[in-house]
């Protein structure tokens, strides 16, 4: 088997892997996120429990979302294929099973519906149903900033979606985020991957131990921490983590890590979103500071509480749940054994976590460490920079003497004497790396540009549809399939594929007319 080669979901960045580790999880070296590694045995046109796979929409945590085509029932759905490389994992099994169990019992128009599950072939799938519309995630990096009005209409949909999950099965999502969000035709948002969804009513815990479940940028202080005492509120940051993100432009908290993520939601202040977008009123301000308080018990008490502020800001009022102290600190605890000192622990890392950045590298030389190493006051083991031997003194040459004494030009005899081998080191390891990151950036750059026509043809697709909303209407299908068919403008050639299937489709409703008017016909004669 070849070499895998493929992007990062995220920071697009181009990735080899062996075929080894196909279908399992790995870090990303441009960006540190956990991507799951491509499987090659899932290809366009593989039928799967009667589903046909048409294209890959995206890949998640626990395996990959195909665009498939029921042939049963001739219809488009989303098919949620798990990976290869857990099924082996029979708690990954259970997890995705699990997933299922909870996927089946939602019925809400805000949440993405599922109606068939199980294994073909040694393959594990989820259907659910395929929404033809846009991901909140894409739609930001189109219009970067989403009108106030608007986005507060996407996280009351999802609110409601969330309080029904909650109220009825005590289910948290815990993975709110823009792109687990759609938004359909009609301007709805429905709700996306319940994949690590937990039920509090359920005994079984399916996630490992120490394991930290969800997105770092929209992530609750106790979601963070781990805490097993998790409600509804965590959701609830994690959707106001969203909103911010939408009203903004930019997600709450930024670093170079996860880590150093995590650590911003549970001891910095929310940056003000107002000192990033001034047109933001202040009480959808206010409502963004309430969601994300770092204690739980400052956000609002209940899903019906947080939907009637969202309802008030969208009024023009200020929400009825008090607004907290912004520079409060996350000061929640919970009572633990005393010879259980790993939650404190971890408390105490992540509040003295300080980012760092290492600009300074010793030279590219051999180095031998001195056997009688020397200690700091806390015990860390310090290693001195080489000393440069001075030379020796000739007896007979007083000046000779006072050359030697000479820091300055010892120095920079030093650098004489390892000139040559300090550039040729350099050589060797500059020029690979250069050529490695420019093919790297060069690839990236290609990558980018597909997905921002991907996205552009789309926008063409929809707004022709919409011109031809009215001739459907009216049952004028020749008319309305005629104009996606005659369409010439930009993304022409890519979009003609799909353009011509939506007037096939159109053509087969005018077929579905016509027979029905000649039985009707035939009826009509045979009573005459």
């Amino acid at each position: 088997m070849s070499t895998i080669f493929f992007n990062c979901p995220n920071c697009r960045i181009g990735i080899e892997a062996d075929p080894s580790l196909a279908g399992g999880t790995a870090e990303c070296p441009g960006c540190n996120s956990t991507i799951l590694i491509p499987m090659p045995g899932i290809d366009k046109g593989m039928i799967v429990a009667g589903f046909k796979l048409e294209s890959k929409l995206g890949t998640g945590g626990m395996g990959e979302v195909w665009l498939a085509h029921h042939t049963t029932m001739d219809r488009k759905v989303a098919l949620k294929i798990l990976s290869p490389g857990l099924t082996s994992n029979s708690e990954f099994v259970e997890r995705f099973m699990k997933e299922v169990r909870n996927a089946a019992k939602m019925a809400h128009p805000n949440i993405v519906t599922a109606f068939d599950a199980g294994v073909d072939k040694g393959v594990y799938y989820l259907a659910i149903s395929y929404i033809d519309g846009v991901e909140l995630g894409n739609l930001l990096k189109i219009e970067k900033i989403i009108e106030e009005k608007k986005a507060l209409k996407i996280i009351k949909d999802i609110a409601y979606a969330l309080q029904y999950a909650w109220d009825e099965y005590k289910i948290l999502h815990r993975d709110i985020k823009p792109s687990n969000i759609m938004i359909d035709r009609k301007g709805n948002a429905k709700l996306l991957d319940l994949g690590i969804s937990k039920s509090l009513s359920e005994d079984a815990q399916l996630t490992l131990s120490g394991m930290i479940v969800g997105t770092p940028y929209y992530m609750s202080p106790e979601q963070a921490l781990s805490k097993p005492n998790q409600d509804f509120r965590a959701d609830l940051y994690s959707l106001g983590a969203t909103l911010y993100h939408m009203v903004v432009g930019s997600v709450p908290y930024d670093a170079e890590t996860a880590v150093g993520i995590l650590t911003k939601h549970i001891t910095e202040s929310l940056p003000s979103p107002k000192s990033v977008n001034p047109n933001l009123s202040e009480s959808c301000c206010a409502l963004i500071e309430i969601m994300m308080a770092k204690n739980k018990s400052d956000r609002q008490n209940s899903w019906h509480d947080c939907i009637r502020d969202i309802d008030r800001v969208f009024s023009g009022m200020m929400p009825n749940t008090p607004t907290p102290d912004t520079a409060a600190s996350f000061t929640e605890t919970r009572e633990i054994p005393s010879d259980d000192g790993n939650y404190t622990g971890r408390l105490h890392r992540f509040k003295n976590f300080k980012p760092r950045l290492v600009t300074e590298t010793p030279p590219p030389t051999v180095q031998k460490i001195n056997p009688r190493h020397e200690r700091s006051e806390t015990g860390t083991q310090i290693m001195r920079q080489p000393s440069i031997p001075p030379p020796k003194k000739n007896a007979g040459s007083e000046e000779n003497a006072k050359q030697g004494s000479s820091f300055i030009e010892n120095f920079s005899n030093y650098v004489k004497r390892h000139f040559w081998p300090i550039i040729i080191f350099s050589i060797i390891i500059f020029i690979p790396l250069s050529v490695f990151f420019i093919s790297m950036i060069f690839r990236s750059f290609e990558n980018l540009e597909q997905e921002l026509k991907d996205i552009e043809a789309k926008r063409i697709i929809f707004r022709i549809q919409k011109q031809a909303e009215p001739l459907i209407k009216k049952q004028e299908f020749s008319k309305a399939a005629e104009l996606l068919l005659q369409y010439d403008g930009p993304f022409a050639k890519e979009t003609l594929e799909e353009r011509e299937a939506i007037a096939k489709e159109y053509m087969y409703k005018i077929d579905k007319r016509n027979i029905g008017t000649s039985k009707d016909s035939q009826k009509q004669g045979t009573t005459q």
